[in-house]
């Protein structure tokens, strides 16, 4: 007899702990698990629904639909409890539930996590058709309240490997499964790129071990070295300590001990607290990247307990600046047409800079290469014209226009500074709707970039951009007005 894939879902609420838990032994006995199989299983069961129902009991995020799948293979009935709410994390058992499935376990072929990033968690539970066979546990995580997250003390240090599932939760707790990089819900991945170097990390944890705050450092080149500070995430249920400056300083402390040539940072920009904590230090903004995140990436201010956000804004803007430590980083003196020369010059002083005007008679060559990089989880799409040229540019027209069609809503090209024919690219690209951006770090190179940007029909409210640097006021004037004139005369 055939037994199809069943499926429910129910809310993570206590009342469907049973029904859900009698709705898999009814399939089970039905499928022909053997007889000595279905209390052990019966218990896993209900073990592993009320830790996920627990773990989500002070989560501050709306609670998700639990999915429950069962199915029968040769060898096994199979039983996979969808956890789109706090991710649990693997650890050794020390509470009653992961103690309960540690016993459990050995009379079931196994009990296993698996991340699935923003679609979230599956807990597989496997009873054997035949004999049972001796397995290890891997699971499980709990949640502290509000209250116990208030009264802990916080410690700043360095982050371990395998602490990176507590990362995870932390994550979740403030962006649910919608955080901009989706490699915080694989604690495998991150913990790998730790022990390559490629990302260290710094914590505020409670006494328990709870993770509350985060900032890393990404290693975004090697040569020349790059780093940019990133993951920088605080828990919404702790009241404010200081918690995102304290673990900035001590990144800051980790970077006087590296010899890299400069950090890359962005801001969300519809708050400027951090662009002002971090320009103490000594930023250049280079350019503001506008409408280029979707809403649903970023968390909200109010939740956060920073305001709350602009209704008249449907997707987010970036300001990218760099902490330099080279003291030329991006060497002593570029060519610009004088246009852009004008008015952009003014971001290479801070990088002890300036430009030259480009010949008047520099000629566009004829071909080009360009290359797209999108950014789906965005509606973003950003062209990298590594080489300039008049086929490259139209390609690069035609093909916004068709990402615009399926509802793509931000569009970029990078054009290094030192390309022939920038003149040229600026009134193709400015015929079509592209608006100035600034200056960027072409690849994370020692090598700048300049970017046009282009934005599909949505809000964008210039008003509610908020920047903190004179700087950064002025480049936000220059892309308005950018934007008014090639976009909407």
């Amino acid at each position: 007899m055939s037994y199809p894939r069943a499926k429910i879902s129910f809310p993570p609420s206590q009342e469907f702990l049973f029904p859900a838990v009698e709705f898999v032994v009814k399939y089970a006995r039905q499928a022909e698990l053997p007889t000595h199989q279905i209390k052990p299983l019966e218990s896993a069961i209900e073990a592993s629904l009320a830790t996920v129902m627990n773990n989500n009991v002070s989560d501050t995020v709306i609670g998700e639909p639990i999915g429950l799948e069962i199915h029968k293979n040769e060898q096994s009935l199979v039983v996979e409890v969808i956890n789109r709410g706090v991710p649990i994390l693997i650890q050794d058992a020390n509470r009653p539930a992961e103690e309960k499935l540690m016993k459990l376990a050995s009379q079931l072929e196994g009990i296993f996590i698996y991340n699935h990033g923003r679609g979230g968690q599956t807990i597989c539970l496997k009873a054997s058709l035949e004999k049972p066979k001796n397995t290890q546990l891997s699971v499980l995580g709990s949640q502290d309240s509000a209250e116990e997250l208030q009264n802990n003390s916080v410690t700043i240090r360095p982050m371990e490997p395998s602490e990176t599932g507590a990362l995870s939760q932390l994550f979740y707790h403030v962006y649910g499964y919608q955080y901009i990089n989706e490699a915080v819900y694989y604690p495998e991945r991150m913990s790998q790129m730790m022990k390559e170097g490629k990302l260290i990390s710094f914590v505020a944890a409670l006494k328990n071990g709870r993770l509350v705050g985060h900032v890393g450092l990404l290693q975004c080149n090697q040569t020349p070295l790059v780093f940019e500070p990133c993951l920088g995430v605080t828990d919404p249920r702790v009241k404010s300590r200081g918690l995102f400056s304290k673990l900035f300083q001590a990144v800051i402390k980790k970077l006087e001990q590296l010899p890299f040539q400069y950090c890359l940072i962005d801001f969300v920009t519809n708050h400027d607290y951090t662009q002002r904590f971090v320009s103490r230090y000594g930023t250049a903004d280079l350019a503001l990247f506008v409408g280029c995140q979707s809403k649903e990436t970023q968390a909200k201010l109010e939740k956060i307990g920073l305001g709350a956000d602009p209704k008249e804004m449907e997707r987010y803007s970036l300001l990218v600046s760099v902490l330099p430590r080279a003291k030329y980083p991006f060497g002593k003196v570029i060519q610009l047409p004088n246009n852009l020369g004008e008015l952009l010059g003014f971001l290479l002083e801070p990088l002890k800079m300036s430009w030259v005007p480009t010949s008047r008679f520099q000629v566009l060559p004829a071909e080009g290469v360009s290359e797209a990089h999108v950014f789906r989880a965005q509606n973003a799409v950003v062209f990298e014209l590594s080489k300039s040229g008049r086929s490259a540019v139209q390609k690069i027209i035609r093909d916004w226009a068709a990402f615009l069609r399926e509802g793509y809503q931000y569009g970029a090209v990078d054009v290094p500074v030192d390309e022939p024919g920038l003149a040229q690219i600026y009134d193709q690209l400015s015929s079509v709707g592209f608006f100035i951006s600034g200056f960027i770090p072409f690849k994370a190179s020692d090598k700048l970039a300049m970017r046009f940007q282009s934005i599909g029909p949505t809000k964008v409210a210039f008003d509610d951009i908020k920047v903190s640097t004179e700087q950064a006021k002025r480049l936000l004037d220059i892309v308005r007005k950018s934007y008014e004139g090639n976009v909407l005369l």
